[in-house]
């Protein structure tokens, strides 16, 4: 019986040794989770960061880029006036250019008949 008896209690001393190297080890686990945890926070508070960071500036790059389209609108739009008022201009200056040219022509008839009649007018006063 004190054979069992050693027996039992060297069982019993190794399964202690084991519950402490087995507490040990989920104590030491427990450690490294913890430590996990706290990287895989810091990590997210990071990211976080970062994609606020990157959502303030795609805004700012949003809004810049619609101001500028906006001002391209305006523009196109100055320059399709401006290019209905030069039409407008040019036609007006070519309907001008055209009476001008017309006028010119009615005065070059008219010097041409003035020039035959006084040209005439000398020959009938040399004749006589």
């Amino acid at each position: 019986m004190k054979r069992e008896t050693e027996k039992l209690e060297k069982e019993e001393d190794a399964m202690r040794t084991t519950m402490k190297s087995l507490r040990r080890q989920i104590h030491e686990e427990s450690t490294i989770i913890t430590m996990l945890d706290k990287h895989l926070d810091n990590d997210q508070r990071e990211l976080d960061s970062l994609n606020e960071a990157e959502t303030i500036e795609a805004t700012e790059v949003t809004t810049e880029l619609q101001t500028k389209v906006d001002t391209l609108t305006d523009n196109v739009n100055k320059l399709e006036i401006n290019d209905v008022k030069t039409k407008e201009s040019l036609g007006s200056f070519k309907h001008n250019l055209l009476e001008v040219n017309e006028n010119y022509v009615k005065d070059i008839d008219q010097l041409v008949h003035a020039k035959t009649s006084i040209s005439n007018q000398h020959e009938q006063a040399s004749v006589r």
